[in-house]
């Protein structure tokens, strides 16, 4: 797959697009290692104005890896299985 950042001029941002060559998926990767809903804020603003099907990924420093509605929240440790599966 190949990466992207994206921004736009608002600063609304995603740490990396990955573009499967048929969809792009959206990943944020957080240094945290405590959950915060707040990490999937930027694929809300993904899904409404740029790829309404898009499920993201929140790569964490945490232990616990978690389907949170449509996304899914990785732990670092797993970070291997994220590129597998778009890939």
């Amino acid at each position: 797959a190949s990466i992207y950042f994206y921004r736009d001029t608002h600063g609304n941002e995603i740490d990396l697009i990955m573009d499967t060559g048929g969809r792009l998926f959206p990943v944020e990767i957080k240094s945290s290692a405590t959950y915060n809903s707040g990490f999937f804020n930027g694929f809300r603003y993904w899904r409404k104005n740029i790829e309404p099907q898009a499920g993201g990924y929140v790569v964490y420093s945490g232990n616990i890896t978690q389907r949170v509605q449509k996304d899914q929240l990785v732990s670092w440790k797993n970070l291997k299985n994220v590129f597998n599966e778009l890939s």
